[in-house]
């Protein structure tokens, strides 16, 4: 009979370690994974950092669409998006403040419904690389960011 107890409390007691170290685990997962926004791809704790810039693409468009010419610049600068949804640039010693969200379609949207407004498509968002695109008539632009 007290072998037979002595069984029983063993397995309740592994049950119980294994149940516990279950949890733990689901929770350290948890803590691990970004907070994501209304995009799915995008989460804001992998795109809510000071980026430097390191390089930007320009391609001049015909009234086509296609690259007529393009050519690379360098700025010196940051661009950083705060977890209370403002932003900040300093690009080549201008510095630039304001408001930006992140839509369904996965763009990146600063000082909506302002003059200055400006959508992007990220093209990649690592955490420790951006590449936005955004384009107009005539132009475009590709602007590659690393980690701060």
């Amino acid at each position: 009979m007290k072998k037979i107890l002595w069984q029983s409390l063993a397995i309740v007691l592994l049950i119980t370690a294994n149940t516990a170290c279950q949890k733990a685990e689901k929770e350290e997962i948890a803590k691990e994974k970004p907070e994501c926004g209304t995009c799915p791809k995008i989460c804001l704790k992998t795109l809510t950092k000071k980026w430097a810039n390191t390089q930007t693409r320009v391609d001049n468009l015909s009234a086509t669409g296609t690259i007529v010419s393009s050519y690379d610049i360098y700025p010196v600068g940051y661009f950083e998006l705060l977890s209370t949804m403002d932003y900040k640039v300093l690009s080549n010693g201008v510095p630039l403040e304001g408001k930006w969200k992140i839509n369904e379609s996965c763009q990146l949207t600063l000082d909506a419904g302002q003059p200055l407004e400006r959508t992007f498509d990220i093209l990649k968002l690592t955490a420790d690389s951006l590449v936005i695109y955004n384009k107009k008539p005539g132009i475009a632009h590709t602007q590659r960011y690393v980690k701060f």
